[in-house]
């Protein structure tokens, strides 16, 4: 090959590599979540070596669209300058929803090479209660245009927006802070030439990011909007919650207290780890199983002296495991459904996720279980048996845990406490196979 056929070859490539990076950059910019479902599509490496030759707010935009897991794996492939340059430019609360994604160690690498003033504000959002609005908020497709243009400028910037379905327009001043709110209807009935600042603007109580279930309320009595401006410690704009969104708040902060009671942590989700999940709900699933072992021996004192007593005795094991994780499969799928909403293919997957979490941890209780059971009561084959049995009605309870809500939901008139019944039922089906086993 030649001198001047190979300089012909990389012109060509160049020419064709910035054909690309236009393509994706326009596709970007015009329909980010269609972007980023066609890039989903390729292969990690691909997917990598497309966003090093994006802007780095195409990158942060592409991310914030890709599914949790897939988010996860290619920014933790990025380079770390192009995610920092990327998260810079990202609105704040986008940037910690993708810090999320993050193992801790890395999370930190990042932002520790983040500017101060900008890292302090991500690490606000980051510490943020579910209860509260900051971790409710919307910035995707959110409009909001400076007081000082006009609204044949306002109606120009919009019409080159993807359409999102948001009917409001957030008015700022220079200093990024809420002026009010302007339909689009309005602007398209307004005078061309007049300035927003001139409109009747509809002003209203803002939301802080710190702001809770009880703040949000009375900001929503107003009815004036469906979706209300949250401004950061500032006062500077940062994105909005729509109504629907409020009723989700209004949901979690009720399941808050629940989620303490039976060990499940606020902040779990579908694409939180396998270990994660175990190491927050195995302390509480511990301390039923000493529960059910101490009341357990305190029935063996009471009851006579006889072989049938001591194995009647171990009975609340087989009925307490299973109902506490029952429970706690039952809170953590009301938590997560919270915005997703029950639906077939979501009890499949939270099923799915519930059964593994409650496997492993059943593991390590099944273990514990055979240990005392078997110095108690001599017998390994009781101790193995009961082991097993409170393994298998654990993953049982927990699968109603999850399906229980979509048929609530399908059905409301059943009623909340038909969740307990279901529960003790499972477990009293595995307390009595266990004596039919054992009777054998």
């Amino acid at each position: 090959m030649t001198t001047t056929e190979s300089n012909t070859i990389k012109n060509h490539n160049g020419i064709a590599m910035t054909l690309l990076q236009c393509f994706h950059e326009a596709f970007c910019a015009k329909d980010p979540r269609g972007a980023a479902r066609t890039l989903a599509a390729c292969p990690l490496e691909e997917i990598c070596e497309t966003m090093v030759s994006l802007p780095p707010r195409c990158v942060g935009s592409l991310l914030l669209h890709f599914p949790a897991p897939l988010a996860q794996q290619v920014m933790s492939a990025l380079p770390h300058h192009l995610l920092v340059e990327a998260l810079v430019q990202c609105p704040l609360a986008d940037a910690a929803a993708l810090l999320r994604h993050l193992e801790p160690r890395t999370r930190q690498e990042i932002i520790e090479l983040i500017p101060s003033s900008v890292a302090e504000s991500i690490l606000a959002l980051l510490d943020l209660p579910t209860t509260s609005v900051g971790q409710w908020i919307i910035t995707d497709g959110v409009h909001a245009i400076y007081e000082d243009c006009s609204v044949h400028e306002a109606l120009e910037y919009l019409e080159q927006q993807p359409a999102k379905g948001w009917d409001e327009v957030v008015v700022l001043d220079r200093d990024h802070r809420v002026v009010g709110m302007v339909t689009i209807a309005d602007l398209l009935r307004a005078d061309r030439a007049r300035p927003l600042a001139s409109l009747p603007l509809r002003t209203l109580p803002v939301l802080h990011l710190t702001d809770g279930p009880e703040a949000a309320g009375r900001v929503c009595e107003t009815g004036l909007v469906t979706s209300f401006p949250v401004v950061d410690h500032r006062e500077q704009f940062i994105g909005v919650v729509p109504s629907v969104r409020m009723i989700a708040l209004w949901k979690t902060s009720l399941l808050a207290p629940w989620l303490k009671l039976f060990g499940v942590s606020e902040r779990e989700s579908d694409e939180t780890s396998l270990s994660a999940v175990a190491k927050q709900r195995l302390p509480w699933t511990s301390l039923i199983l000493a529960v059910a072992i101490a009341t357990a021996w305190m029935l063996s004192t009471v009851l006579p002296l006889t072989e049938t007593s001591r194995l009647v005795s171990l009975i609340p094991i087989a009925l307490l495991v299973p109902l506490a994780c029952g429970l706690q499969s039952l809170a953590a799928t009301l938590r997560t459904s919270v915005i997703s909403g029950p639906s077939p293919f979501f009890v499949g997957t939270r099923g799915l996720n519930e059964a593994m979490y409650t496997a492993v941890q059943g593991v390590l209780l099944a273990i514990v279980l055979l240990v005392v059971v078997a110095l108690w009561t001599q017998s390994f084959w009781t101790a193995w048996l009961l082991a097993l049995i409170v393994w298998g009605t654990s993953i049982v309870s927990s699968l109603a845990g999850v399906i229980f809500p979509w048929i609530t939901s399908r059905y409301p008139a059943i009623p909340p406490y038909v969740s307990t019944a279901l529960f003790m039922s499972i477990a009293a089906g595995g307390a009595f196979t266990y004596l039919a086993c054992v009777s054998l």
